[in-house]
């Protein structure tokens, strides 16, 4: 008996093309299940800004998201407030730590948001400019920001709040930092919030109370 080289290297070439592919599927399934991680390192280049007082802030990690989702246990010992018995708590949403609707005069409401970023939260000027924009107000510059910039002593030391006013609509805002983040606190309506409003808002602001 005799055989064709040729007849026999081109069938086997099929066979050979098959045991390669079926090595390679087996191999990919083996690394299906490993997990790969990547580390994405801060900027090392230190930036700093006044605030609205004239203290440097280091903005070195500026944030780049809210965190609501904080465990309650945890959050009890983070924060804690007293709320006027007018408002009323809603579900948070996915960049808001709070919510709170209030009642206003007639049909109207107002919004209370509560939302937390880790580190500084950025420059003060800059977020006052970005309330600004919102309800339609030019932005300001540093030195109009000491006119705008209202402190309150709150229990953990001060608050800073802002009352902007435009025909879009009122925007309460208040802010405050420690240690590990910056917190913000605000309050929007799309006509005139009332005095009695502002006052509750004042006083919700008193009762903040952080971490030390």
């Amino acid at each position: 008996m005799w055989y064709d080289a040729n007849r026999v290297k081109w069938r086997c070439q099929p066979l050979c093309f098959a045991l390669i592919l079926l090595a390679g599927l087996c191999a990919g399934c083996q690394k299906k299940g490993e997990i790969t991680v990547y580390r994405v390192c801060k900027p090392t280049t230190p930036t700093s800004e006044p605030d609205a007082s004239g203290t440097q802030i280091n903005r070195s990690a500026l944030p780049t998201r809210a965190l609501p989702s904080i465990p309650a246990e945890e959050s009890e010992a983070l924060i804690h407030w007293q709320t006027p018995k007018e408002w009323k708590p809603s579900p948070p949403s996915a960049m808001r730590y709070a919510n709170f609707e209030v009642s206003l005069e007639g049909n109207a409401r107002a919004d209370v948001s509560v939302v937390t970023f880790e580190g500084d939260g950025g420059g003060d000027l800059e977020n006052v400019n970005r309330w600004r924009q919102q309800i339609g107000l030019p932005a300001a510059n540093a030195k109009e920001l000491r006119t705008l910039v209202l402190p309150i002593q709150c229990q953990s030391g001060r608050i800073l709040m802002v009352d902007l006013q435009s025909p879009q609509g009122d925007l309460l805002a208040g802010w405050i930092r420690n240690a590990e983040r910056c917190w913000f606190f605000k309050l929007t309506a799309s006509g005139s919030i009332p005095e009695m409003e502002k006052e509750h808002f004042i006083k919700f602001l008193r009762s903040v109370s952080l971490r030390p």
